[in-house]
């Protein structure tokens, strides 16, 4: 892929697999009760079944680097794309409980293991060195509008069907459909590549990986972003516990912030990082992410504050898609190895994404002791503690970044 049209049709591609490739295994944040209803379960077992989807999808995301490394992004994009939607469309059949563990758990391979480094991968190699932060930003932009496009038609053609179940089903089949799509797209379009160039082995690439500052650097920045993400989304309940907002107003809010976040920060994000500094772009997002916190934590949470809040945290949302949209673009700036390259992106995101975790266990006992107002100014709190070490560690990565820049100067 040389040519700009044939890097943004891919681009194309790896947005709208991206997206496709998690609809159905995240249906249940869309159509909850109808879908649990239609598999006959109660609460305990439809949570067992994401938790199934969740372990096997954190045990697989560093192997899953390791995979990006030697196998072509064409034959892992492919099979993932392929293997998922299959996936789906035996789960449209509503089939016993045993067989809604394995394909959790075949999911949670599915769009880890093979699908998530592969993914960052090809996006890397698709872009030139000064427009990693442009690829990267487009991409989740891209995955945004994917997923509004996806998530629209799926609900139209369910409020179309009187019968929840049924319509529930053809949500699934049209989703599962987007993702064979992306899988016959993924085969005729990429290419496999003369050479990879891997490490000599498994356990050598995880020392390197585990040995490399600047991995752990990429690693405690993806965690600090996502810990902001996740603690935002206890800020639609403090529109409406705190501020008093109806839910309806709070939730039409939080949907436009989000969607906004994807389709204007990260583009945006990617275009004047790589222009400005991908390390210098990202130091100033996390600044305003710290202070927006401190700003959300001393405004009072009263519904005469409700307009100025709810400005705060649209902002607060900005700056975190910012950073999203760019932050393994920064690999190019530290200059991780290519060899490492998918290991990389699998040790950040095992570091990265715990908060899905921690978050939420840590965050409901903070709520209960302390409710209203309080509760929440404690979980802001923290975050903006985390926020503060992002932008420590931001710091450091752009004094070495101009280190390196300096001598290479010199060198010259």
């Amino acid at each position: 892929m040389t040519s700009k049209g044939q890097k943004y049709l891919g681009l194309a591609i790896l947005a709208w697999g991206g997206t496709f490739i998690y609809q159905v295994p995240m249906l249940r944040y869309v159509l909850y009760e109808p879908l649990r209803e239609g598999l006959g379960l109660d609460h305990t077992q439809f949570g067992d079944l994401q938790a199934w989807y969740g372990y096997l999808a954190t045990a697989t995301y560093f192997p899953g680097g390791w995979l990006a490394d030697r196998i072509s992004a064409r034959k892992l994009l492919t099979f993932s794309f392929l293997a998922t939607a299959l996936l789906s469309f035996w789960f449209a059949t509503f089939p016993g409980y045993g067989a809604l563990v394995a394909i959790h758990a075949l999911w949670g391979v599915t769009t880890t293991l093979t699908f998530w480094a592969a993914m960052l991968r090809a996006c890397k190699d698709m872009a030139a060195s000064d427009e990693q932060g442009k690829f990267f930003g487009l991409l989740e932009g891209g995955r945004g509008l994917s997923n509004l496009i996806g998530t629209t038609v799926a609900l139209f053609f369910f409020s179309l069907i009187a019968d929840q179940v049924v319509g529930v089903k053809a949500a699934i089949l049209i989703k599962a459909g987007g993702c064979f799509l992306a899988a016959i797209m993924s085969w005729f379009f990429f290419k496999d590549p003369i050479e990879l160039t891997p490490g000599p082995s498994l356990l050598k690439d995880i020392v390197a990986t585990l040995k490399s500052p600047l991995v752990w650097a990429l690693s405690l920045i993806v965690f600090c972003c996502y810990t902001a993400f996740t603690v935002g989304s206890y800020m639609n309940p403090y529109l409406t516990g705190v501020n008093g907002l109806k839910a309806t107003t709070a939730g039409f809010l939080t949907t436009a912030w989000l969607y906004a976040g994807q389709f204007a920060a990260a583009p945006v994000s990617g275009l004047m990082s790589d222009r400005y500094g991908r390390p210098k772009f990202m130091t100033i997002c996390f600044g305003l992410l710290v202070l927006l916190y401190l700003v959300i934590i001393v405004v009072p949470g009263t519904p005469a504050m409700a307009v100025f809040t709810t400005v705060s945290f649209i902002c607060f949302y900005l700056a975190i898609y910012a950073i999203r949209g760019i932050y393994f673009s920064v690999m190019e700036d530290l200059r991780i190895p290519a060899t490492i390259a998918g290991s990389a992106v699998g040790m950040a995101s095992v570091i990265g994404f715990t908060p899905d975790f921690i978050t939420f266990k840590l965050a409901g006992p903070i709520l209960d002791k302390y409710p209203g107002a309080a509760g929440y100014k404690y979980l802001f709190t923290g975050g903006a503690v985390v926020a503060a070490v992002g932008l420590v560690i931001c710091v450091l990565v752009l004094w070495h970044v101009n280190k390196l820049v300096k001598a290479k100067q010199l060198a010259k």
